[in-house]
């Protein structure tokens, strides 16, 4: 069974440069295909491994479980670190661009999706670190998946991760400056900023105490 992953995680790593692939305008067909069945692969292969990965959570803890349930979450950080990478979040110098991102954001959303509700602290601080430059691309729906992302790595303690209160932080904080309106015009957003502050503040997070305090100006 650890052939299987691993050998799954070589190909994730294959697949990193082909996710970004392609220029926009004019397409390629030959390079839009090859694009397409990487993200149907790597869709394939993040649901097979989310399905396990939470049945595993549901079976009592055997020596066998313990060990796929560790094989399946280098292959889930694996496909979450390959998405980080890709979508140049790294490193703002090798960002693809922003016709090729707002692609990369259509293209990676089921998989981040899937991704989302899993838990673990690596994978959803890099889902986090993504998110937050796709913010242009689609700011409404971009900050309720980073909630998604906030609320499955609870599961993880990732909201005890100063890193974590960092990121979310700056997130909120980029919002407020350039994509307020968002708060006040919609309730789902609104709650979902609450409910995310509260994870942080909850956890202890200084940072996130200071800055839900100043809530209420955005409701005015």
């Amino acid at each position: 069974m650890g052939q299987v992953f691993s050998h799954q995680i070589d190909l994730v790593r294959e697949f990193r440069n082909i996710l970004v692939s392609g220029a926009v305008d004019p397409p390629d067909p030959k390079i839009d295909a090859a694009r397409g069945r990487s993200w149907s692969f790597l869709l394939r292969v993040t649901r097979g491994a989310t399905a396990e990965f939470r049945r595993g959570l549901e079976r009592e803890e055997k020596e066998s479980t313990k060990g796929q349930m560790q094989e399946l979450a280098r292959l889930l950080d694996s496909v979450g670190c390959n998405i980080y990478f890709a979508s140049g979040a790294n490193d703002s110098n090798k960002s693809p661009g922003e016709e090729v991102l707002r692609r990369f954001y259509n293209e990676s959303e089921k998989v981040i999706d899937e991704l989302a509700d899993v838990g673990l602290p690596q994978l959803s601080h890099h889902l986090l670190e993504t998110l937050e430059i796709l913010v242009p691309m689609d700011p409404r729906r971009v900050f309720i998946r980073a909630a998604g992302v906030v609320r499955g790595g609870q599961k993880g303690g990732y909201q005890f991760d100063p890193m974590a209160e960092e990121v979310i932080v700056r997130i909120v904080n980029r919002y407020l400056a350039d994509h307020r309106e968002i708060f006040q015009k919609y309730k789902k957003p609104r709650g979902h900023l609450i409910e995310v502050l509260d994870t942080f503040v909850r956890a202890g997070g200084e940072k996130a105490r200071r800055l839900s305090y100043g809530l209420e100006e955005i409701f005015r």
